[in-house]
């Protein structure tokens, strides 16, 4: 119901807000990527979801940048982080490599949602399964996690996969 001057203002509010403590995390990175995600389909006159046409094996990048993401999100239980990225790599049959946290900004990984929005449409579910053979790999699902997941399946335009009970 905002008018397209309070939207603006609400998106510029929104991020201040992110950049008023001089540091963006994965929650705030997921909530403002699932918020506006949905809302650039009411507000942006040139929004238009499209029919991607990539292949994921010419994506190995951004989905090695994602996966190393999530691997690192939260503190997996009796296993590696690369373990974990290892699980969901595996499911790809890709040539992948673990990517450490300090060389992941959030510029990157806007950069690689755009390009994996790119994929094929019948790619994207392999891809989101390998998320979440990641995020499972430790046996315990944290909120974080979900949270995560369903920020990167709103960008990519996809219904959230099913997953493990979560750990309270």
């Amino acid at each position: 119901q905002l008018s397209p001057a309070q939207y603006e203002l609400f998106k510029a509010n929104f991020d201040a807000l992110i950049k008023l403590d001089n540091k963006v995390d994965l929650f705030e990175w997921s909530l403002q990527k699932l918020l506006f995600h949905h809302l650039a389909a009411v507000f942006d006159k040139h929004y238009k979801p499209k029919l991607g046409k990539k292949e994921l094996t010419k994506l190995s990048g951004p989905i090695a940048q994602l996966l190393s993401m999530l691997a690192q999100s939260t503190r997996q239980e009796n296993i590696q982080a690369t373990a974990a990225f290892a699980a969901g790599a595996d499911l790809l049959s890709l040539d992948l490599k673990f990517i450490p946290a300090a060389s992941i900004s959030y510029e990157s990984l806007n950069e690689a949602l755009d390009e994996l929005n790119k994929l094929k449409p019948l790619q994207k579910p392999a891809l989101l399964k390998a998320l979440v053979a990641c995020v499972e790999a430790d046996a315990q699902v944290l909120p974080k996690e979900v949270e995560l997941l369903r920020a990167i399946a709103a960008a990519l335009d996809c219904p959230m996969p099913p997953l493990l009970s979560l750990k309270d």
